[in-house]
């Protein structure tokens, strides 16, 4: 690709407590940033530090809802501040690690449809998502899934050496077994896809459900560093389907962890 030098790219980055976009030429230099602060702009959602806290249980997570107006109301300040959008010739992105976003089965034709006259956030929610919110990095809700975790593989050491760390209350697979398992079943199983929060920016980017990235992957407690491929028992234990740790059958189990893996979608290597 030849480069202009007026050719920008976009950096964005979805933490905790902000949404912020860096536009930089291609020789690295800023042309400017925009940002959106959760807590001073969107505190209608009930949030502090860009999370809600239930103390009772552990639980710590943030709206999808509020990531989405976020970046509607980015895209605004830059329009009203005359960026030139048609400069643009590649975005990307960081976001808070392990979380977790998910799909309903009308995600993929709610995008097919996305239109510029509606804001996101009114087109997307709350339809395309069975749960309305994420669990954050903070979240220390999953004590029990990840005794499940470690002992479905031999203990803390093994689960390290396959997935590269022991079970973490933050990362993912441990928050989707507590959904699947005691939170709500029901809801888990209606769910047609799971993003990290990276694929998910990257979906609204893309208008499409997005891949999820190999290394972020990797911060699931999911995959096997070795095989660059998903571990059949971690999955299982994920699906609430492990057969000594939940009592099902090895038929239960191959049916439970080809619905995990389908929602989990195919990975960018």
């Amino acid at each position: 690709m030849t480069l202009d030098n007026n050719d920008l790219f976009l950096g964005f980055d979805l933490s905790t407590q902000q949404l912020k976009v860096i536009a930089s030429y291609s020789n690295l230099k800023n042309h400017s940033t925009y940002r959106v602060d959760f807590d001073s702009e969107l505190s209608h959602y009930g949030i502090k530090k860009g999370v809600i806290s239930i103390e009772k249980t552990g639980e710590i997570y943030a709206p999808v809802e509020m990531w989405i107006e976020a970046l509607d109301l980015v895209f605004n300040k830059m329009k009203l501040d005359n960026f030139p959008f048609a400069n643009v010739k590649g975005m990307s992105g960081s976001c808070q690690q392990h979380g977790s976003v998910y799909w309903s089965s009308d995600a993929p034709d709610i995008f097919k449809n996305l239109t510029s006259d509606k804001p996101l956030k009114d087109q997307l929610c709350p339809n395309a998502f069975t749960f309305q919110t994420s669990p954050n990095w903070q979240d220390h809700s999953t004590g029990p899934e990840l005794i499940a975790f470690e002992d479905s593989v031999g203990g803390c050491h093994e689960l390290a050496k396959i997935t590269g760390s022991r079970a973490h209350y933050r990362f993912t697979g441990p928050q989707i077994r507590k959904l699947a398992t005691r939170k709500d079943p029901v809801k888990y199983h209606q769910t047609y896809r799971i993003s990290l929060i990276s694929s998910f920016l990257a979906s609204l980017l893309c208008g499409e459900i997005a891949k999820i990235d190999e290394a972020d992957g990797c911060g699931m407690n999911l995959y096997d560093i070795q095989k660059s491929e998903y571990h059949p028992d971690l999955l299982a234990v994920c699906a609430g389907v492990h057969p000594e740790i939940d009592n099902v059958s090895e038929d239960e189990k191959l049916k439970g962890v080809e619905e995990l893996l389908n929602k989990l979608g195919p990975h960018y290597l």
